[in-house]
């Protein structure tokens, strides 16, 4: 589900780039397979993926009732609101059956030659990287943030890479950029926690834990998080105290038994 969600994700977060360049037709296929791909996938979702997607969808729209482009080939606005996903993929569906077949065809092409040069920056920039030259991947990587800057979860991607390989201070960089996207999010507060402990910069990873429990659900995972920063900070009591709370979330937490 992970990968379906990521694409969702990418999809959505690519419309903006595709209107900017003039690719209408690419833009409407891209939101229209992200919107399928949400009603396939909500059954699964956690409610913070849900409302996150939900966002990204409500946004693409609205780049798309704002271009002129689609005015012209579609004049009526595109409603929505969450839990109207399956109306509007029947409207963005209706949309493309307006556009000729021809210009279909030429729209997916596009999108195939963008994937490839997306995927082949990866490549460069995951081997460059491999090979120990941290800085040379850098510019694989900002060249495609450069391209799809708006792809929070690229971002978020690339951080991890370099987190990887021991480089915590550039890929504390990525997520940095990568929270300036979505600065409420609890998956991005978690990452930037884990990344601030590694650098011994306990104090902001407590707080990065801390906003991340007040904005999800009661979560051992984040409890146990939290109490690995005050273990490496030698607070030894709050270690203590957050190791129960996560017990008693889940007493079979093994994790969490001190």
């Amino acid at each position: 589900m992970s990968a379906e969600l990521n694409r969702a994700r990418a999809q959505l977060s690519s419309t903006s780039t595709l209107l900017k360049q003039r690719k209408l037709l690419a833009a409407v296929i891209t939101v229209h397979d992200a919107v399928s791909g949400f009603l396939h996938l909500q059954p699964t979702m956690l409610k913070a993926e849900r409302e996150e997607l939900q966002r990204l969808i409500d946004r693409s729209i609205q780049l798309l009732n704002n271009s002129p482009d689609l005015k012209q080939a579609y004049p009526l606005i595109l409603k929505y609101a969450q839990g109207s996903e399956a109306e509007l993929l029947g409207h963005l569906r209706t949309i493309l059956d307006e556009l000729q077949e021809s210009a279909v065809q030429e729209a997916k092409a596009q999108l195939q030659e963008l994937e490839q040069a997306r995927e082949q920056l990866m490549e460069d920039g995951l081997s460059t990287l491999e090979n120990g030259n941290a800085q040379e991947a850098r510019h694989f990587f900002d060249k495609l943030i450069e391209q799809y800057g708006e792809d929070t979860e690229l971002k978020v991607d690339i951080s991890e890479m370099f987190l990887r390989r021991g480089e915590e201070e550039i890929a504390w960089e990525y997520l940095e950029k990568a929270n300036m996207d979505n600065p409420d999010s609890v998956h991005l507060f978690n990452r930037m926690g884990k990344v601030l402990r590694r650098l011994q910069r306990y104090r902001e990873a407590e707080a990065n834990f801390l906003k991340a429990m007040e904005k999800a659900d009661k979560d051992e995972f984040l409890l146990f998080n939290l109490g690995r920063v005050y273990i490496d900070w030698q607070q030894w009591d709050k270690a203590i105290e957050t190791a129960e709370q996560a017990l008693a979330l889940s007493p079979g937490f093994k994790e969490a038994q001190l």
